[in-house]
């Protein structure tokens, strides 16, 4: 039986029997062993999987369920726990175990469904605190398999594993990272994106004013991305809607306005020669002669279309 066709019996045995396994060593018998074997690991050999697997001869408690040795040598040691048992993101028992022997350099932690991988990306026999890969054997993708794969006896290099490691590590990282900025843009990003086009010096009050805009301008430049990547047309307002829209911009945009009108928005300041205007309320209000209720500088975005195309553009035509 190979591994995709164990994890087939072993959904089957979960979804007919999960009632029936109540404890540890049930779940040891019905999923973690049968699990390994489709993994290619010898399950009735000693030699190659050693249940109670002493950790540390001074203590003769200090047992890990299951060591897998590949070539004579232990290199996996695999921690189980009972199904009805919840996975912690992290394992201390398995951790201890796991800096007695400089040859094991890949803990699991399982309760027969979930399976977390650790390793010692940050010290060398330290496991991490945090598994670099979960494998779930009732709800996976096959990229999850792909990975799973890699563990297999016939497959299994540490080298290998620690490529793997970094990979899926660094990528959620940098993706929680990404996703963050995306969601709310910190000073810097705002500083560096502004720094790419416009040469003016940028202060902690500009950038305030800005960050509105940036996660506006961040959601339509993932939108449009994905629109030109996938062939996907954006997702617009009805004719009607755009039509009155243009018409109410037609009637209330001028792009250009008077000295005296600029300076009615409130103080503005010079940076290289672009005037960068701090607003003032309630003369945006007045000169764009909308209700407080559809445009606000105070809740809403100061940087508007009106703002950038009609005073910034404005300012940086007169240098």
């Amino acid at each position: 039986m190979n591994l995709r066709e164990t994890l087939e019996m072993l959904n089957k045995v979960v979804n007919d029997n999960r009632d029936l396994i109540k404890n540890e060593e049930s779940t040891k018998q019905f999923l973690i062993l049968p699990f390994l074997r489709g993994l290619g690991y010898d399950t009735y050999s000693p030699q190659e999987v050693t249940p109670e697997f002493t950790v540390d001869f001074h203590k003769k408690n200090e047992k890990v369920d299951y060591a897998i040795s590949i070539n004579g040598e232990p290199k996996i040691f695999l921690e189980a726990k009972s199904i009805q048992s919840r996975i912690s993101k992290n394992a201390p028992q398995l951790s201890r175990y796991f800096s007695t022997f400089p040859s094991v350099r890949l803990g699991v932690l399982t309760n027969g469904i979930e399976y977390h991988f650790f390793t010692d990306l940050t010290n060398a026999n330290i496991m991490d605190s945090k598994p670099f890969f979960i494998f779930n054997i009732t709800n996976f993708k096959e990229e999850d398999f792909n990975h799973l794969v890699n563990f297999s006896k016939n497959l299994y290099d540490y080298e290998s594993v620690k490529t793997l490691a970094e990979s899926l590590m660094y990528s959620e990282s940098f993706k929680s990272v990404i996703k963050e900025i995306f969601e709310n843009p910190n000073d810097d990003f705002i500083r560096f994106v502004i720094k790419e086009r416009f040469k003016f010096k940028v202060t902690q009050q500009f950038i305030n004013t800005a960050r509105p805009l940036m996660q506006k301008c961040i959601q339509e430049a993932l939108t449009e991305m994905i629109s030109e990547k996938f062939d996907v047309p954006v997702q617009s307002q009805s004719k009607q809607e755009v039509a009155a829209d243009i018409d109410l911009k037609q009637e209330n945009k001028k792009v250009y306005y008077s000295d005296e009108e600029l300076r009615s928005l409130g103080t503005f300041e010079e940076f290289e020669g672009v005037k960068v205007v701090l607003p003032r309320p309630e003369a945006y209000k007045k000169l764009l002669k909308i209700p407080a209720e559809e445009y606000s500088v105070v809740k809403g975005n100061p940087l508007s279309d009106f703002f950038v195309s009609s005073v910034l553009i404005q300012a940086l035509q007169d240098i």
